[in-house]
């Protein structure tokens, strides 16, 4: 189940039928009271955004992300291992090396030993020529 956060990119998922909340994989910078991402960039600048994994599996789980932007992979952030409640966050910054109008950032949760992944969130970047 997707969480409406601002511009709805919160991701939350159920592995049961009551759609508990399983994992959220990626939210917002926090400016003040504003939740910013970053949506447009001129070439050469970085954007941060901050992935956070919760496991509420009932179980010990193994996961990793991947990162991908105009469907090239840009970063691995393997071993995330989390036991029943366990939390993970980390901020992530890239800095995209080629421009483009709303490029897909996709984030990709793989579960360990599963090669299809398990959930999946994206964010549309823009980049532009520095003038």
């Amino acid at each position: 189940m997707f969480n409406s956060g601002h511009r709805g990119n919160h991701l939350h998922s159920g592995h049961t039928c009551a759609w508990r909340e399983v994992h959220r994989v990626l939210h917002p910078r926090i400016f003040g009271k504003a939740y910013v991402y970053p949506t447009n960039l001129t070439l050469g600048e970085s954007g941060t955004v901050i992935i956070g994994v919760v496991n509420h599996e009932y179980e010990t789980v193994t996961y990793r992300v991947v990162v991908k932007l105009d469907n090239e992979t840009i970063a691995i952030i393997e071993d995330i291992t989390l036991s029943h409640e366990g939390k993970w966050e980390q901020n992530y910054t890239f800095t995209p090396q080629k421009t483009g109008e709303r490029m897909k950032l996709e984030f990709l949760l793989y579960r360990e030993g599963v090669e299809e992944p398990y959930r999946t969130l994206h964010l549309w970047v823009t980049v532009r020529r520095r003038e």
